[in-house]
């Protein structure tokens, strides 16, 4: 992964990721790619020729946390970031000029993974006090090979953050072993989702998902399970009503596009019940509060017209014979659909509003 930073080559770090939440990212890569050098903002050598990193005399120091998951400390070495003000391209010329006037023509500054580690802590809320946490990737074996997932590493971060220490990762190493939760059809696997979507048995809502995704969820289990006992709290999804088409399977996926959905969402605070819906009908959707209060709302229409999307979709997974919602493969679409359709003339829009300085006030205007 370092070696594929310093040599600004996606396709590399993508390979080294898990498979599980980076399949098809490629290809979403490859599109994007070609539309930004198609704009002018990256060329064929590189993503950002004007920026560089590089990495020297990298410590690492591996903690086996379970049979099929690490630890990876970063201990020793140093990171240095460059930008070469000559080396932007012509579609930001202007923070070329910026980037000139502020720090030179040449500005290069170079960080201690020691001093940086160090300064990675996490709180500990029943000691009251900071505990050192350090800098690390967490890695997961898959077919007898090892790959980063970026997922157990943010999520591990996470709960340094939130509970003072990190996830059970024997946990999952069980949930390797245990059936997936599924519907017998792609238009039955949002239904058999929501059936276990419920805080009572949050191992049974991670069935839900693919291996490779809800398992890595599963090492914070009983830290959640803490806090909600805690404070009596819980949630309860119910799926009230469906309008959805299946599309063709590819390469084990099917997109469900979603028509229409109304979801009764039950939260629980105290023990006490409170009762809301949410729905989307089409490009449109709506809330509705547990006092009766209402949200109404649509996708303005420039965005539905640039991206080429005018309903929600979700891609669905086979999974030992059964067919499972598919978080990643579904993120994974939508920008792929961003990347695919949005028209030239806006991403030269977007890209001469960015190098203006004005790319959140372009976006505001763009969405009304």
């Amino acid at each position: 992964m370092l070696a594929a930073a310093e040599d600004q080559d996606p396709i590399a770090a993508l390979g080294m990721i898990n498979p599980g939440e980076s399949r098809g990212a490629d290809e979403v890569w490859e599109a994007l790619h070609q539309r930004l050098e198609r704009a002018g903002v990256t060329t064929k050598d590189g993503v950002f020729d004007a920026a560089g990193v590089s990495f020297e005399d990298v410590e690492l120091e591996v903690d086996e946390v379970a049979d099929h998951v690490a630890k990876v400390h970063l201990r020793e070495g140093t990171v240095k970031l460059s930008l070469e003000a000559d080396d932007f391209p012509k579609a930001f010329d202007r923070l070329a000029a910026e980037a000139r006037a502020e720090l030179g023509d040449s500005w290069t500054e170079t960080y201690d993974i020691a001093e940086l580690a160090d300064e990675m802590r996490s709180y500990d809320w029943e000691d009251d006090e900071q505990t050192r946490m350090g800098l690390f990737v967490m890695v997961i074996e898959v077919d007898g090979r090892w790959y980063v997932s970026p997922t157990a590493t943010w999520t591990e971060y996470a709960a340094h953050q939130i509970f003072g220490r990190g996830g059970d990762w024997s946990a999952y190493d069980e949930g390797v072993d245990r059936d997936p939760v599924g519907g017998e059809r792609p238009e039955e696997a949002l239904r058999a989702f929501a059936e276990v979507a419920n805080s009572d048995d949050l191992e049974a809502l991670l069935d839900g998902l693919p291996h490779g995704q809800g398992d890595l969820f599963r090492p914070f289990v009983g830290l959640v399970e803490e806090e909600l006992a805690r404070y009596g709290a819980g949630f309860d999804i119910e799926l009230r009503d469906q309008t959805v088409r299946a599309g063709d399977e590819d390469d084990g996926l099917v997109r469900l596009d979603i028509d229409r959905i109304e979801l009764g969402v039950t939260g629980v605070e105290d023990g006490d019940p409170y009762r809301n819906a949410v729905g989307l009908d089409g490009s449109c959707g709506w809330a509705e509060a547990y006092d009766g209060s209402r949200a109404d709302g649509c996708v303005p229409t420039w965005l539905t017209q640039v991206s080429g999307i005018d309903n929600a979709f979700v891609m669905v997974r086979e999974t030992d014979d059964v067919w499972q919602i598919d978080l990643f493969a579904t993120a994974v679409a939508w920008l792929e659909e961003l990347a695919t359709n949005v028209p030239d003339d806006e991403l030269d829009s977007l890209v001469a509003a960015i190098d203006e300085g004005d790319g959140a006030r372009w976006l505001e205007h763009r969405l009304g």
